[in-house]
C-alpha cells in the first residue's frame, strides 16, 4: 500500500473552500478490506487552513484505492505557502509500501499589501529647552500574516545630535497588525534659526510593497525671536596724530546668540570726510551664526 504521489499543490483561493482529495492505492486487488490509518503535520493549521484531521483510508474488497478529503481554507492574507503533510501508519491487511508520505502544499495567491507612511508630513514646534517626542507611523493597506519591516534613511537641513535623535533604523509591523511606528526626539534651544526639516525616506520594505507615500518631512518650527543688535558703544574718540593712521573698530553686539548670520548695515555722515580724514564708507557688520558681536575697522 502507498500514496498515489508524494504531493500535490492546491491554491488557497481567498474566500470559501477548496476540496482536496488524498489517494492510497493497493498493487494488487485484495479480497479483504483495507484501511490504513494516517497522521498530520505540516506547517497549515486547523481550523485557520484547512479542516483535515487524523483519520485513515478505507479500501473495499476487490479495490485498488481508496480516498480521503477536505478542505483547505481561503483567506486574503499575505501568508508564506504552508503544507499540510500526510504520513500512513500501519495497514490493516496489508503491507505498508515505501510511498508513505504525502504533502500537499497550500500555494498562498495573495500579494503583499501596499505600506505607505500615513502622512507626507508634519510640523513640530522647536521648545526653547528639552525634547519633543515625534512619531512616524506607516500603515499596511490590508493585515498580512508576516512581520513587515519598512526601512528608512534621513535627510533634511536638522542635524543629529544638535536638533534630533533620530537615525536610520526601520519600522516593524508584526504579523496581525496594520502598522507601527517610530519615535524620536526634537531638541529645543533659545537661537533664532530658520524652520529646519527631518526627511524620512522609505528603503525596499520586507513582507511588503512600497506605496505612494514614501517620504515623510518633518518641519521644526523655530520659536525664537530674533535677538536685539546694538552698538556696544554710542560714541568713541581717537586720537588723530600727525602721520600715518591709526585703526579704530566699531562693535556690533547682539542680546543672544543666533543661529543665523546676522547682517547690521550702516551709512555714514558727520563732518570727516573721506579719504582726507579716514576711509570708512558705507558697508555692513557681519556677526557669525553662533557669536554674538562683530566688528568694522577702518583707519
Amino acid at each position: 500500500m502507498n500514496f498515489s504521489a508524494s504531493g500535490q499543490s492546491v491554491l488557497e483561493g481567498d474566500i470559501g473552500n477548496t476540496a482536496v482529495t488524498v489517494t492510497a492505492s493497493l498493487s494488487s486487488v485484495s479480497s479483504l478490506n483495507v484501511t490504513v490509518p494516517f497522521t498530520l503535520g505540516g506547517s497549515a493549521a486547523n481550523p485557520a487552513d484547512h479542516d483535515a484531521a487524523n483519520a485513515s483510508i478505507s479500501i473495499p474488497a476487490g479495490s485498488t484505492s481508496g480516498s480521503y478529503s477536505f478542505n483547505v481554507v481561503g483567506d486574503t492574507l499575505d501568508e508564506p505557502d504552508e503544507t499540510v503533510v500526510f504520513a500512513l501508519g500501519s495497514p490493516g491487511n496489508a503491507t505498508l509500501g515505501t510511498n508513505a508520505s504525502h504533502t500537499v502544499t497550500i500555494t498562498d495567491d495573495d500579494a503583499a499589501p501596499l505600506v505607505n507612511f500615513t502622512a507626507a508630513s508634519q510640523s513640530v514646534p522647536e521648545g526653547n529647552s528639552g525634547n519633543t517626542a515625534v512619531t512616524l507611523t506607516a500603515s499596511l493597506s490590508s493585515v498580512s500574516s508576516l512581520n513587515v519591516s519598512v526601512p528608512f534613511t534621513l535627510s533634511g537641513s536638522a542635524a543629529n545630535p544638535a536638533d534630533h535623535d533620530a537615525a536610520n533604523a526601520s519600522i516593524s509591523i508584526p504579523a496581525g497588525s496594520t502598522s507601527g511606528s517610530y519615535s524620536f526626539n526634537v531638541v529645543g534651544d533659545t537661537l533664532d534659526e530658520p524652520d529646519e526639516t527631518v526627511i524620512f525616506s522609505m528603503g525596499t520594505p520586507g513582507n511588503a510593497t512600497a506605496g505612494a507615500t514614501t517620504v515623510h518631512t518633518v518641519t521644526i518650527t523655530d520659536d525664537d525671536a530674533a535677538p536685539v543688535v546694538n552698538f556696544t558703544a554710542a560714541s568713541q574718540s581717537v586720537l588723530e596724530g600727525d602721520i600715518g593712521n591709526t585703526a579704530v573698530s566699531v562693535t556690533a553686539s547682539l542680546s543672544a546668540g543666533s543661529g543665523r548670520t546676522v547682517t547690521v548695515p550702516f551709512t555714514l555722515s558727520g563732518t570727516a570726510s573721506n579719504p582726507a580724514d579716514h576711509n570708512a564708507a558705507n558697508a555692513s557688520i557681519t556677526i557669525p551664526a553662533g557669536s554674538t558681536s562683530g566688528s568694522y575697522s577702518f583707519n
